[in-house]
């Protein structure tokens, strides 16, 4: 009886030691992922987040023995849930509303812009961060205002582009004053109203308006500061939409300059990718819900075909706050990257304040 008592015990130890190393080694990770990121919790939210983080790395692990052309991992986003995720970092939802300057396709305006974009052959890779007209990866801290990083973005490129100057633009201006326009500071908004406000108000520098991660009341005594606007009321002419899942009008418009664009960033893949080209059957067109910046496109050495996009979720996310989508994908795009892109027009001459230049 004694030895029989004795075998169940060292059996069952045996098979508990499997199961106590994945443990601790899931609890190693996430007291790491907790040191380099400076979190602290009360003992029963600690449990809480270890919880979630356990089902984040399962997840990374489960897609990463699947040998993908994209990797996961460890990124700050490990212990929050799908739902806290969103609700923080996600800020499109629905089509955009159809306001402002948008350039009506089949107008005499739209067809000679359609004519001379045609006669630019798109060249098989285009980077606009190598070019220069790209300013260093933002970082949203919890504030929903993707659409207003990413028309602020594309706006800093063609005013790179025309003026060669690189410029940091206030994306805060866009977050405290736009209301009006049909945004909601960090609770969401669009591009095409953030792109009509710019069009009305103009726009200034960073430094002049910092970026402060909560919504606030418009300063405008900084704003309508004609030293300070480094577009004024009117520089910017319009936008361009690009044909809903047209791959070749895409391609035309990222190889005259950076382009703001919405996807889907639901699935559970997107808080934890660090690199690679993102492909994914669990990524539907019909959920488009962030909005980034396509930078460019290009292809890897194994042939497959790439979109490149500047996030907003700072750099220790994807490939230093960039990311990679298959490109040539039919409808509307892997993830819906071609559902709704747009790029800003500005005018010939521009006369921005002396701060901006």
């Amino acid at each position: 009886m004694i030895w029989t008592s004795l075998l169940l015990v060292l059996t069952s130890y045996v098979f508990e030691i499997p199961l106590v190393f994945g443990k601790l080694s899931a609890y190693k990770a996430y007291e790491k992922y907790k040191y380099k990121y400076k979190l602290h919790f009360g003992p029963d939210e600690d449990a809480r987040r270890l919880k979630i983080f356990r089902k984040t790395l399962a997840h990374i692990r489960r897609v990463n023995a699947k040998n993908y052309t994209f990797k996961l991992g460890i990124t700050e986003f490990a212990a929050l849930t799908d739902e806290e995720f969103t609700d923080r970092l996600v800020c499109n939802d629905g089509i955009s509303p159809k306001t402002g300057k948008m350039i009506n396709p089949n107008s005499t305006e739209g067809i000679l812009h359609k004519n001379r974009l045609r006669k630019l052959a798109p060249p098989a890779k285009v980077d606009w961060r190598a070019a220069g007209a790209v300013t260093p990866v933002r970082k949203q801290n919890g504030c929903g205002c993707c659409y207003a990083m990413a028309t602020t973005e594309a706006t800093e490129g063609i005013f790179q582009i025309k003026k060669k100057k690189l410029v940091d633009l206030s994306v805060q201006q866009i977050v405290d004053c736009s209301s009006s326009f049909g945004n909601e500071g960090c609770k969401g908004g669009f591009q095409v109203n953030s792109y009509h406000y710019i069009e009305e108000r103009g726009i200034v520098k960073e430094s002049s308006y910092p970026y402060k991660a909560v919504a606030g009341t418009c300063q405008t005594k900084i704003t309508q500061d004609v030293h300070k606007q480094c577009l004024r009321p009117g520089d910017l002419v319009g936008w361009w939409p690009i044909k809903e899942g047209d791959l070749e009008e895409m391609l035309e418009g990222v190889a005259q300059q950076p382009v703001s664009a919405i996807l889907n960033a639901y699935p559970a893949d997107f808080k934890s990718y660090t690199g690679g080209i993102y492909k994914s059957d669990a990524c539907p067109s019909s959920k488009t819900s962030h909005s980034v910046l396509i930078t460019g496109y290009g292809e890897d050495d194994k042939g497959i075909k790439y979109w490149e996009f500047k996030n907003s979720w700072g750099e220790d996310w994807g490939m230093k706050g960039y990311g990679r989508i298959i490109r040539g994908k039919g409808g509307d795009g892997e993830c819906g990257i071609l559902r709704q892109a747009y790029y800003p027009l500005l005018a010939e001459e521009l006369d921005p304040g002396e701060e901006c230049v």
